[in-house]
């Protein structure tokens, strides 16, 4: 989701500048130079590629218990207080003092009795509005949605047309035939008003039933055999599959609707070239002649002669103005470089704040908590610096981290704040220190264990120190909790503390 909003704001800024470049600075950049930069604006919005503007974005709320009184315990290492608390919060590894002992755990029947009355209560069910596999689906089904609907309006229209098709007539044939080159099937049909080309692999070309004289209809062929060389149905295909992709961007439809206009300016540019000024005249005269008529539904992806009538007043003075102009095509050129450029800064080299950029083997190097905190992400490899990485100097020590891959556990401990980091559903992460001489992390609560992974895959952990820091009295945290784990790594990590686990796995495998 992170790599989909990067895009799209990437996207829309190199369009907002092609429109720019247009309208303000070269008014007469050619119409096929600005037709073809849509396509480095289309690569903007489908490719990673890298850039300069970063991105963060997290997404997900985590819960923690609330405790009302904390453990408490004296140098004999006896314990006092009694956490109110869910009974599926307590934490396991509490120690089991001898009966008769004073200010003891709570006896198991007394959790038992606690649970069975928890479980007995009706479940809440709400929805995390901050799930990114949420908003990935609503995102698929947005993309499938918008996709979809073209397709079927163009299905629609296209098996209705089919079902009308004819031959052409022996002077549209003969006519046809006279223009050299390769050129796909001619047909007419009464179910259209205006000449079109459909198809991507095996194009058509559709005239209206009308009559035609020789130059009206030269002028028409042309122009359709002109969008085939050019495979311009494709291209309208391809944008509209990028597009659907970022169907919640408002600009999207611009984007479309200026690519469909470009299209057919950039054709008649390209017509224009070859032209005597006899020549222009009559193809006006054509345009003209066709504008009354009505366009496709909306939806269809088609190449078409007739224009709006909006549309057709450019349309006639780039022909009027028509003039080869090597000055022109130079800045234009220019200005392509210079998009071009913009949207290589545009990319999505996205980081967390703080977080310095990736090393050649693919780490992100830290050097603090908070930049540990930030890298936290599936397939994420962070390279911790030579140092200690006392987890309670976070800046969100204890608060809500507003992430989906980490959350503070309160825990019970004689500080209010006291907390425990989770790291959670994330697959493909390695944590990887300077050495287990160089690089320690440490956790002051002694409640609590280090670090608890939970429903976590592929995780890697190497060459550093996990454990508490140095506190009088007694302590029951473990170093490295792990449950609904698979395929975990711990090599060459010292684990040390006064806790009473050094790793802990909980309903975990390979």
């Amino acid at each position: 989701m992170r790599l989909l909003l990067t895009l799209t704001l990437s996207g829309s800024a190199l369009a907002l500048l092609l429109l720019s470049l247009r309208y303000f600075v070269l008014r007469r950049m050619p119409s096929t130079v600005y037709y073809y930069a849509w396509i480095l604006v289309l690569l903007r919005f489908a490719l990673p590629i890298p850039g300069l503007i970063p991105l963060t974005a997290e997404t997900g709320t985590s819960e923690s218990a609330v405790y009302s009184e904390p453990y408490t315990a004296n140098r004999d290492g006896q314990i006092s207080g009694v956490p109110i608390a869910e009974p599926d919060t307590i934490p396991a590894g509490l120690p089991v003092l001898p009966s008769g002992s004073q200010n003891t755990v709570p006896e198991p029947e007394t959790a038992d009795s606690a649970r069975t009355q928890a479980s007995a209560a009706p479940a809440r069910l709400s929805v995390d509005w901050h799930s990114p596999r949420l908003w990935l689906s609503v995102w698929a089904l947005g993309t499938a949605l918008s996709l979809g609907m073209t397709v079927f309006a163009y299905l629609r229209f296209i098996i209705r047309l089919r079902h009308g098709l004819r031959g052409p007539d022996r002077f549209s044939r003969e006519l046809y035939a006279s223009i050299p080159g390769r050129k796909p099937e001619l047909f007419r049909s009464n179910l259209i008003r205006t000449p079109m080309m459909f198809g991507v692999f095996s194009p058509k070309i559709v005239l209206p039933e009308r009559a035609y004289d020789r130059e009206i209809l030269l002028n028409i062929l042309r122009h359709e055999l002109m969008h085939y060389r050019r495979a311009d149905t494709l291209y309208k295909w391809i944008a509209n599959a990028v597009l659907s992709a970022h169907w919640f961007n408002p600009l999207g439809w611009l984007i479309r609707k200026e690519l469909n206009r470009a299209c057919e300016l950039s054709c008649d540019e390209m017509l224009l070239r070859s032209m005597t000024r006899k020549e222009k005249q009559s193809y006006g005269e054509t345009l003209l002649s066709m504008a009354a008529t009505s366009a496709l539904p909306a939806g269809v992806v088609a190449t078409t002669f007739a224009t709006e009538k909006r549309n057709l007043k450019e349309r006639l003075i780039q022909i009027m103005n028509y003039k080869k102009n090597g000055a022109r095509m130079l800045a234009a050129v220019l200005a392509l470089v210079l998009l071009a450029g913009c949207g290589m800064a545009a990319g999505t080299h996205a980081q967390s704040a703080g977080v310095e950029a990736e090393q050649p083997d693919g780490a992100v190097h830290v050097t603090n908590v908070d930049e540990f905190l930030a890298a936290i992400q599936p397939n994420a490899v962070i390279e911790l610096a030579a140092g200690e990485y006392d987890l309670s100097t976070a800046s969100n020590y204890s608060a809500d981290t507003h992430s989906s891959y980490y959350s503070w556990s309160s825990v019970f401990s004689n500080s209010e704040e006291a907390a425990e980091l989770v790291i959670q559903n994330v697959e493909g992460l390695t944590i990887r220190g300077a050495g287990m001489n160089e690089t320690t992390i440490a956790a002051v609560p002694r409640y609590a264990n280090v670090i608890s992974f939970v429903g976590c895959a592929n995780l890697t952990l190497s060459g550093f120190t996990a454990g508490h820091a140095t506190e009088p009295g007694f302590c029951t945290g473990g170093v490295l909790k792990l449950e609904n784990c698979t395929d975990v790594s711990i090599d060459s990590c010292g684990l040390y503390g006064c806790g009473t686990l050094g790793v802990q796995a909980q309903n975990c495998s390979r």
